[in-house]
């Protein structure tokens, strides 16, 4: 009798998280959110936009001290240095080892103008090297976010405490970097609220979920999301379907069955976690 009623409460409780956030108004908004932001209607496929001949890396802000290019915080500033150029990072990094490279054709025609770039304005990328890294994280020691990025093993529910108060107001693309936090505190704790929301307990799935879902906010933010954007070309990278898409064409072009639908339910579950 005891095992029923447990049983009865626990599906009673799935079915009720399953209606939060699976079929809420805020899921519905953000599932329209996502056609609006697409540059084109269905069913029309888009045509993936050829690369620009030039490619600017960075439009250089004023006012930031010596050394930084996006924010005045040391930690906030290597967070989305380091984002920002990560591809170019990347590819200076296997140039210089003079490994094979992992491109198809198609990859590598829509990345080379970037590539390109990357190796005339290596100055810039030495502001993200190895010692400067260490000179930035020096200025930062007590900043209690670093001391969660450097923290080793898993994160515990202080950790996670402090993760829903840095979130609330982080800048476009440090939710980027807030989605590794989260990704990284939901896989060891695996009975939570996200994998009842989405019926699955595939962390790595679940994980993926909340990777998109903070980049569709962080679009929404404000972060360049366009199809020369870092995060899009980065994507280029790792999946040729994404070259020369937006990030919302991008969504579509790899949605798969009730795929738009999970990442509406991740997002509405990020917003009511982390008060955004």
């Amino acid at each position: 009798m005891k095992k029923s009623l447990v049983l009865i409460i626990f599906v009673a409780v799935a079915w009720v998280m399953m209606y939060q956030w699976g079929d809420s108004p805020e899921t519905q908004q953000i599932l329209q959110e996502i056609d609006k932001n697409k540059a084109y209607q269905q069913p029309v496929r888009p045509e993936p936009r050829q690369p620009a001949e030039e490619i600017q890396l960075i439009k250089p802000a004023s006012g930031l001290p010596q050394g930084h290019l996006f924010d005045e915080n040391p930690v906030v500033d290597l967070i989305i240095g380091l984002n920002h150029f990560a591809l170019c990072l990347g590819h200076l990094k296997v140039k210089d080892s003079n490994e094979p490279v992992k491109l198809s054709a198609k990859q590598l025609a829509y990345l080379q103008p970037y590539y390109d770039a990357c190796e005339t304005e290596q100055k810039i990328m030495s502001l993200y090297n190895q010692n400067n890294i260490m000179l930035k994280l020096q200025g930062a020691a007590n900043d209690d976010r670093l001391k969660l990025l450097m923290k080793v093993g898993a994160l515990n529910t202080e950790d996670w405490r402090l993760i829903q108060e840095w979130v609330v107001d982080m800048k476009a693309q440090e939710l980027l970097l807030a989605s590794a936090l989260v990704e990284r505190y939901l896989f060891v704790n695996s009975e939570n609220d996200l994998a009842t929301a989405l019926g699955s307990r595939d962390a790595r799935y679940n994980g993926m979920m909340v990777e998109q879902g903070f980049a569709l906010l962080a679009c929404k933010k404000g972060m360049d999301c366009s199809h020369s954007s870092g995060l899009m070309l980065t994507r280029c990278a790792d999946d040729e379907r994404a070259c020369g898409l937006n990030y919302f064409e991008y969504v579509e072009a790899i949605s798969l069955s009730g795929f738009k639908r999970d990442l509406a339910t991740t997002v509405d579950w990020i917003k009511h976690t982390f008060a955004l």
